[in-house]
């Protein structure tokens, strides 16, 4: 009898969750059958370009790099779309398209929900969670923000963290 994948849902772990066009993101997926195929593209909810192909190793781990394509639209969340094995296809966490130094550009309204901290609902209902002097905001208030991808997430609801520069009212 065939050896079978688990069922619970493998996550692909990313290096980095935004960057500039052309930067290097490790992928790393754990939980893998010993040497299955793994295709990862990148795009949008809707479509997406394959980047790659190969194979976990023998212990079923995944790890390999990947390059952001030129094409990727800046200020917009990509995901990394991984197929493993039979067609199984799994999506990265958002990853956020910045500028050449890291600017990233939001737009949208300012909730709590469901983090409690101050968070932003981006482009594509993607959740994004503001650190940093954000000062104080109306639930739905309509804001645009500057900042840049923050390294770890202060806020233990989830949401893809953002070092808040500038925040203002639109």
């Amino acid at each position: 009898m065939p050896q079978q994948a688990p069922a619970q849902e493998i996550k692909p772990g990313l290096s980095a969750r935004g960057g500039p066009a052309g930067a290097e993101v490790t992928i790393t997926m754990t939980g893998l059958l010993p040497f299955q195929p793994v295709r990862v593209g990148f795009g949008s909810l809707s479509a997406y370009e394959v980047l790659g192909r190969a194979e976990s190793n023998a212990k079923g781990v995944f790890e390999s790099r990947f390059k952001v394509p030129s094409w990727a639209e800046l200020d917009r969340p990509h995901y990394f779309v991984v197929t493993v094995g039979n067609g199984r296809r799994v999506l990265s966490e958002p990853f956020h398209v910045t500028d050449v130094d890291g600017t990233a550009r939001l737009t949208g309204p300012i909730t709590t929900e469901p983090t409690g901290c101050l968070t932003l609902i981006g482009r594509d209902k993607v959740l994004y969670a503001l650190q940093g002097e954000a000062g104080r905001w109306d639930t739905g208030q309509q804001v645009m923000v500057v900042g840049s991808i923050a390294e770890r997430n202060e806020c233990a609801g989830g949401g893809l963290p953002i070092a808040v520069r500038e925040i203002h009212a639109l």
